[in-house]
């Protein structure tokens, strides 16, 4: 499972790229270690219930 990739992994910064409106919109979030893995989460569960296409990567 793709976030099982994610997580398993210490993340010290994701992108979220999200395709909307025809546009490509990047955030970059700095994240704590502590937080992580519940934040990594809360974005895939939001991006899984969204219309458009949205993906995460590491940096």
């Amino acid at each position: 499972m793709l976030l099982d990739f994610f997580c398993s992994f210490v993340l010290t910064r994701v992108v979220l790229q999200e395709f909307f409106e025809d546009k490509f919109i990047c955030y970059t979030l700095d994240l704590l270690a502590e937080q992580e893995q519940k934040l990594l989460i809360s974005l895939y569960t939001r991006l899984s219930k969204l219309n458009h296409i949205g993906w995460l990567y590491m940096l």
